[in-house]
């Protein structure tokens, strides 16, 4: 058995450093780290994001990296800060990670606010973010699920579609105030407004007038 403290790899856009406390196993000739960490930098070497998981194998030939518990720390993202899943596929040639089960987003400006799906995958050169199945969007005293979404880094905007419901809770999160259905909803950064449109007909909406009294 080999035991590994440190492994440096210089990347041609990135520098990644891979690091763990525990020792490390070589089988199967991939590598298997415990409380691995991960540190990506961009083409001018700004911080990019930081990857941090209980466990990964890392294939030595493709230094692609499947990782369970993953924690995601970004920081260039104007959205987006911090991404924790299950289960992590980082794949180094196409540079994209794809998350699977128990997917939350955080970092908006409330502390109350997250964003939970069952499947994400982000690609890193554009700053593209998809989003897939039983999405829920929790903000504050409002909530949103739909099917997909996508985060465009071009223009820092969460795009959800297939919207299921929109809904804008009293104070006690008990009793609906509105309910709203349609077909798209934007999410600016930096409005932090949301935007609803709809393709084929109006907006509808459902107001509780009697919260009102």
């Amino acid at each position: 058995m080999n035991y590994i403290n440190k492994i440096i790899l210089l990347l041609p856009t990135s520098i990644a450093l891979f690091s763990c406390t525990n020792n490390t196993n070589i089988t199967n000739n991939d590598y298997s780290l415990n409380d691995f960490s991960l540190k990506q930098l961009d083409h001018i070497g700004s911080p990019n994001f930081t990857l941090d998981s209980s466990n990964a194998q890392i294939n030595p030939v493709s230094n692609n990296i499947e990782a369970e518990n993953v924690e995601i720390i970004l920081f260039q993202n104007k959205l987006f800060k911090n991404i924790s899943s299950s289960l992590c596929i980082f794949n180094r040639l196409k540079n994209t990670i794809e998350l699977k089960d128990n997917i939350i987003i955080k970092g908006f400006t409330s502390k109350n606010t997250y964003v939970k799906a069952d499947y994400l995958k982000w690609n890193i050169d554009d700053s593209t973010i998809l989003l897939h199945g039983n999405i829920n969007l929790n903000y504050q005293s409002t909530n949103l699920t739909s099917d997909n979404a996508i985060y465009n880094g071009s223009n820092n905007k969460l795009i959800f579609t297939g919207i299921n419901k929109y809904t804008i809770y009293n104070k006690n999160k008990f009793n609906p105030l509105l309910i709203l259905n349609s077909t798209k909803a934007i999410l600016d950064s930096k409005t932090k407004y949301l935007e609803f449109t709809s393709d084929n007909s109006q907006v509808e909406s459902i107001i509780n007038l009697n919260q009102f009294n």
